[in-house]
């Protein structure tokens, strides 16, 4: 599965129109992963979630806070005051979007070929996609054929810190963007807050992705004075957190 420099884009199977509506009604895409070492098929699922603003994930966590002993020496009555508040604010969820990977445990799983990610999905084993319901609806009919991703879902997480070496004149903004597009997705659905913080707003990795978009003399100027052992080093961190919790099976 790994990607040769020297790939063109030509050589990427173009997906037949039945297999971009399949993937489409699902809401789940077939994605490959390139890493150093590294390299196979997932799959990414997109969802949009309810959370309550300020609401703890229950009345023992909330508790725990203030309380060290026996669960069932806790005080969990609650004050006049506090349940007339409690009644008279109501509190609205907001939606925020989420993403599932193909993961089992804290691993994100890669398949090294169409064959194996398809003989899994179609197994019985219980996985990060074992709830959603399309997947569950859809899964006996996911084979080989159609487990092409699209020409945007190749990501080349091994060619990022060699082109970066290579100095601002060189840099290529695609793949560098698509690279950082993979690793917030990886780094929320795995919780992997050290990529989140490298990857964040103001961090010379979101400054460097912010001037590529852009393009342009003052796009490259601040790239310039990024400097390419800062964003190489930064990027090679970001792989190298995400390559830990990769499994690759076959």
């Amino acid at each position: 599965m790994a990607h040769d420099d020297a790939q063109d884009a030509d050589e990427i199977t173009e997906r037949p129109e039945a297999t971009e509506d399949f993937w489409d009604e699902i809401g789940i895409d077939p994605v490959e992963i390139s890493m150093p070492g590294k390299s196979g098929l997932t799959l990414r699922h997109y969802r949009v979630i309810e959370v309550i603003p300020g609401r703890p994930e229950s009345v023992e966590e909330e508790l725990d806070e203030d309380y060290t002993g026996p669960l069932d020496e806790r005080d969990t009555t609650v004050g006049p005051d506090e349940d007339e508040e409690e009644d008279d604010v109501e509190v609205e969820p907001e939606e925020r979007e989420d993403v599932v990977f193909l993961s089992q445990g804290e691993n994100l799983l890669l398949f090294s070929s169409a064959e194996a990610l398809a003989t899994f999905v179609q197994s019985n084993e219980k996985h990060s996609f074992s709830e959603i319901e399309a997947f569950t609806k859809a899964r006996h009919k996911i084979t080989t054929e159609l487990l092409v991703p699209s020409d945007d879902d190749h990501y080349e997480l091994d060619l990022v810190v060699k082109n970066l070496r290579g100095g601002p004149d060189v840099w290529d903004a695609d793949l560098i963007i698509s690279a950082g597009e993979i690793a917030r997705d990886v780094a929320q659905a795995c919780d992997l807050t050290e990529v989140s913080t490298a990857l964040a707003p103001g961090s010379p990795l979101d400054e460097l992705d912010d001037a590529l978009r852009k393009g342009g003399f003052w796009a490259r100027r601040r790239m310039r004075k990024l400097g390419t052992e800062t964003v190489s080093i930064g990027w090679r961190g970001v792989i190298g957190k995400i390559a830990t919790i990769t499994e690759v099976r076959d």
